[in-house]
């Protein structure tokens, strides 16, 4: 990352996902293994580590677009959310689950989302573990496109040229039933 931003001749950064996921979350195993082996300060590192590369995506003077095409979970969302702006394809969808096991996002993850979504809506993803579907990041305007698989490397090339920053979602963009639950 910190080459493609530093590379005078790279305009943009996109960062995709390979398979049916754009990212699936981490591997919790990790994280319950280095506990039990009383090795914290390895998640501690992790975390931090994690945490500097989300802020990397975030500040990055060159536009970050985020690729997502399948499924993303935790993580993903939160690199999603670090993003300067989504392009989705029909198969997207968006989730933060792990409060279903009894933990809370981590890696700024409820933060990313607050500010993307506002405390209501963030709230209600967070602790319910429901998932966004395609329809509402296109809807909400959380994507700032959603093409057909077979069109979304026109669409990163559009986005790259054209798209501005994405922001908050707008309690305007949001239908009744959502708004509601967005107060």
């Amino acid at each position: 990352f910190t080459a493609a931003e530093e590379n005078r001749e790279v305009r943009a950064i996109v960062i995709g996902g390979a398979g049916k996921a754009f990212v699936a979350g981490a591997d919790v195993k990790f994280f319950v293994d280095k506990i039990r082996a009383d090795l914290v300060a390895d998640v501690v590192a992790f975390a931090a580590k994690g945490q500097e590369v989300y802020r990397q995506i975030e500040l990055c003077k060159k536009p970050v677009i985020c690729k997502l095409d399948g499924l993303s979970l935790g993580g993903g969302g939160v690199i999603e959310n670090a993003s300067h702006v989504i392009v989705a394809t029909d198969k997207a969808s968006m989730g933060f689950p792990e409060t279903g096991i009894g933990i809370y996002p981590g890696l700024g993850g409820t933060q990313r989302l607050t500010r993307r979504l506002g405390k209501g809506l963030a709230r209600y993803f967070l602790y319910s573990g429901a998932v966004m579907s395609c329809a509402d990041l296109e809807a909400w305007k959380i994507a700032w496109k959603v093409v057909p698989a077979d069109e979304l490397e026109s669409a990163i090339a559009d986005a790259i040229e054209n798209a501005p920053r994405q922001e908050a979602v707008l309690p305007a963009d949001l239908t009744e039933d959502w708004s509601q639950i967005a107060e």
